[in-house]
């Protein structure tokens, strides 16, 4: 989510600048409360436990002594606590957003999708709590994702390569309930210490999250199946010479989107819908229970754009509004663009740097070079 992102960047901005005030810090504040209060529907994580976080972020200022010996804050690491807090906000917010546009389709194995559901939203309980140490998870919240993993154990081998371990240890309490629980996906390890029914800490032994999320990235990588890539792989072919790239200066955008369709209704797919004038989208496909947006990017449309609207940002904007198109599973871009045309190539080099950090299996792209052969043809 833009806003997320963008409270993320100023906050690391503040930091790199080493620009501390409580002025800046009660902003943060406020807008993190906003975002909230925006977004909470959208969100597995109670809107009141998170306000709770941000209220103990408030209260909870580091103090340090001066040379002096008086007290005084240490607003970095205040900042940098918000900073993880809107992170994990971030990665709470896109899960939701993922499982609800999932769960009624047959992109995804539904099986698969629980185990994907419950294995992220464990790790969010770790980040959350690496923001705020007091952060509110129940045992019954830990006991239900532990639940459904052990049940898949064999499905998280199969499907994602993943041995799943689970250590339970009771030592203190008089209820036999675990004091410990012990969570291990391979050699990536969790480990809860229990506070009653509360989880009085949550700890991974890592400081560079950097496993986790490469952990997770694999995961996801593994849910999207069928349909969608056989499409991507009927335009897909062999990157060709940038030099046989030429031919897309001798399209125009209609050109494209006939040669297109006549392909695809050779293939015997008959529920195509074109749609010209749409910014966002060019054609919908509606086959075998898939709903599929394609958008053809052409020379034009990169010439238009300018310092203010960049083709960066038009590019990630039609993203957004595919992502509004009810029922849309997967969103394919094609860039039939000339790459013997200089400032075009070297504008498609950072876009597609830029697609590539996003890491969303909403929508994938395909270069000119490998494009050019099913235009050829």
């Amino acid at each position: 989510m833009e806003k997320i992102e963008n409270l993320i960047n100023i906050i690391q901005n503040y930091i790199e600048q080493k620009s501390f005030s409580e002025e800046i810090r009660q902003q943060i504040l406020k807008e993190s409360n906003d975002i909230v209060e925006s977004i909470y529907q959208n969100l597995f994580t109670k809107k009141e436990i998170l306000l709770n976080d941000l209220n103990f972020l408030n209260l909870d200022e580091n103090k340090m002594f001066d040379l002096d010996g008086n007290f005084v804050n240490d607003y970095s690491r205040d900042y940098y606590h918000f900073k993880c807090f809107l992170n994990a906000l971030l990665n709470d917010y896109e899960l939701k957003i993922f499982i609800d546009n999932h769960k009624n389709s047959k992109l995804v194995d539904s099986t698969l999708l629980k185990c994907y559901e419950a294995i992220v939203r464990l790790f969010n309980c770790y980040f959350y709590f690496w923001s705020c140490n007091r952060h509110y998870v129940h045992r019954s919240e830990i006991e239900k994702i532990i639940t459904l993993l052990e049940n898949y154990e064999v499905v998280l081998i199969k499907e994602f390569d993943s041995k799943f371990t689970v250590n339970k240890k009771t030592r203190y309490n008089l209820e036999d309930e675990p004091d410990e629980y012990i969570i291990s996906f391979d050699e990536l390890q969790i480990t809860i210490y229990m506070s009653g029914d509360i989880a009085g800490y949550i700890y991974t032994g890592l400081y560079d999250h950097t496993p986790i999320f490469d952990f997770l990235t694999s995961i996801k990588k593994g849910l999207i199946i069928g349909f969608p890539q056989d499409i991507q792989e009927l335009f897909w072919r062999p990157s060709e010479d940038k030099s046989d790239t030429s031919l897309f200066s001798e399209f125009s955008h209609s050109d494209l989107l006939d040669l297109i369709v006549k392909k695809l209704r050779n293939l015997n797919l008959k529920n195509i819908h074109n749609f010209r004038d749409e910014a966002s989208i060019d054609i919908i496909l509606n086959e075998k229970g898939y709903k599929i947006g394609i958008q053809v990017e052409v020379n034009n449309d990169i010439k238009d754009t300018t310092k203010k609207h960049t083709f960066t940002k038009l590019i990630k904007s039609q993203i957004q509004d595919a992502r509004r198109i009810p029922g849309l599973d997967k969103y394919i871009i094609l860039f039939c663009i000339d790459l013997n045309i200089k400032s075009y190539d070297t504008k498609l080099r950072m876009i597609f740097s830029q697609l590539e950090q996003m890491n969303d299996d909403f929508f994938t792209y395909i270069t000119p070079g490998n494009l050019v052969e099913f235009f050829s043809n």
